[in-house]
């Protein structure tokens, strides 16, 4: 499945009297960056329910930029909050296009997908990068200790508040991978959790010897190689969640 969508810069309206030039050349087409972009937007996207507008928001600044150059976009940052006591600052991305959001929709995103989402359609030649773009927004990286052998153990989890979309991932990892996770119930969400040789896989898996021409987010790499080569000296509970 793949479309182009291609316009040129144009003017728009902030406030009477003030205008701004803006760059709305989204290229709909698979490819690493776009996938990744994908993988992004399942993690901590919104879809609204016009039919339009876009929205992504992260803690991690670096995450927004690395959207933005994905996309190619060139709309504003700004910042928002959540929660009441105490208040979090988040960063967040909006942007309208049509085109890209039915392309969401025909992949199987939706507006309030939190716990409705399921099977997505992602062609296996990507998916690499999707499931990148997945991990650095919704994955995070453990190393706690076994409550009876005090051995370390090192596991990545997913976070989704669907079950069904994490059955399709883990469905869809063993077909690539040869490899299981096990799921989990948290409090308001469930987890995909792979353990340390499984977490080994996948880390050569989805950042292949090509992965300076590939979107990523360097800290996070950087913490998922230390944490996968430490042979002691960590601290009880590491997250590369920052």
């Amino acid at each position: 499945m793949s479309r182009s969508q291609v316009r040129p810069l144009v003017r728009v309206p902030i406030k009477k009297g003030l205008w701004t030039w803006r760059n709305w050349q989204i290229m709909i087409k698979w490819n690493n960056s776009f996938s990744y972009a994908v993988g992004l937007f399942t993690a901590d996207g919104n879809l609204s329910s016009d039919g339009r507008h876009l929205e992504f928001c992260s803690k991690d600044l670096e995450l927004i930029k690395t959207l933005k150059r994905c996309l190619n976009l060139n709309n504003r940052i700004t910042r928002k909050q959540r929660g009441q006591y105490p208040k979090k600052w988040y960063h967040r991305i909006q942007f309208g296009n049509k085109e890209l959001y039915k392309f969401f929709i025909e992949i199987g995103l939706m507006p309030n997908k939190s716990r409705l989402l399921a099977d997505l359609n992602i062609p296996k030649r990507y998916f690499s990068d999707f499931l990148r773009g997945l991990i650095d927004g919704d994955g995070s990286i453990d190393i706690t200790e076994h409550p009876e052998s005090r051995f370390k153990q090192l596991k990545i989890r997913i976070t989704s508040g669907s079950i069904r979309f994490l059955k399709w991932l883990n469905k869809y990892i063993f077909e690539i991978l040869k490899i299981r996770g096990r799921i989990f119930k948290s409090n308001r969400s469930y987890q995909l959790t792979f353990y340390k040789i499984n977490l080994s896989k996948i880390f050569k898996y989805i950042y292949n010897s090509k992965k300076q021409k590939m979107p990523y987010l360097i800290r996070k790499y950087r913490k998922l190689k230390s944490a996968l080569r430490a042979d002691g000296g960590i601290g009880r509970h590491v997250s590369l969640r920052s």
